[in-house]
């Protein structure tokens, strides 16, 4: 995706709610089975042909054990870090990290640079723990897309929308979308893919959807702690076709 955006300078907004609907999808499957990725970035999204995307480096990632389970570790990448990880401290952190990455990823890809950008670290950090971002004026923007953006970079975690409120925003249910392709169960053997090539953890058809959330709870739950970084061996990338509904 970086790639993508270097050579495009932005996206437009049929091409941003095609692959802000993917990656939708597949924060929603996480978050589901208890998992938060914590490192979401255009340089952990992959384009496949399609444009079908897929989602990388689980190394930051951890389960979320019941209602009450705050995370306290200090991690992700400064220009998509969310202000309640940088804060530490006991109140934690929880989903509301990659919806507040989710947001950056969509201003980024829809502006052609990340809403915090500066030179020094210290500086983005500042910008992030306030929300201090604006809208270029010269850069064409629509009100809908605004408005989403500035509920997804709000610097309150429990203000941030849900999954369920971002899909029906205006700026997705009110546009004429193109259709995500959708693929057949043959196809989905390939979702969990080694990066190095190795053999694919997914190896049949059946139970295939139980077999992917089972692989992710091995992988985050087997190798040197959750908040651990994993083997290059063991990185995987996962399909963000919008699969998980067929």
């Amino acid at each position: 995706m970086l790639e993508l955006l270097r050579q495009k300078t932005r996206l437009s907004d049929d091409e941003a709610r095609f692959i802000l609907l993917q990656l939708l999808s597949v924060v929603e499957y996480l978050h589901t089975n208890h998992v938060i990725h914590r490192d979401l970035k255009l340089g952990n999204l992959f384009l496949k042909q399609g444009p079908i995307i897929k989602l990388g480096d689980f190394g930051l990632a951890t389960l979320v054990y019941g209602e009450n389970d705050r995370k306290r570790t200090i991690c992700g990448t400064p220009n998509y870090i969310a202000p309640e990880i940088l804060a530490g401290g006991e109140k934690g952190h929880s989903y509301e990290v990659d919806i507040w990455s989710f947001g950056v990823i969509m201003y980024t890809i829809l502006v052609g640079h990340p809403p915090f950008q500066r030179q020094e670290v210290k500086e983005i950090y500042e910008k992030i723990k306030v929300a201090n971002f604006e809208f270029p004026k010269n850069v064409p923007i629509s009100l809908a897309a605004k408005d989403l953006i500035n509920r997804l970079l709000h610097p309150n975690p429990e203000m941030r929308p849900k999954i369920a409120d971002i899909r029906a925003h205006s700026y997705f249910s009110e546009a004429a979308l193109l259709p995500i392709p959708t693929v057949t169960r043959r196809e989905l053997i390939g979702i969990l893919e080694p990066v190095d090539g190795t053999k694919n953890v997914v190896t049949g058809e059946s139970g295939l959807i139980f077999s992917i959330q089972q692989s992710i709870r091995k992988i985050l739950t087997n190798y040197s702690s959750i908040t651990s970084q994993f083997d290059s061996k063991l990185h995987f990338k996962l399909n963000l076709c919008n699969i998980f509904r067929n």
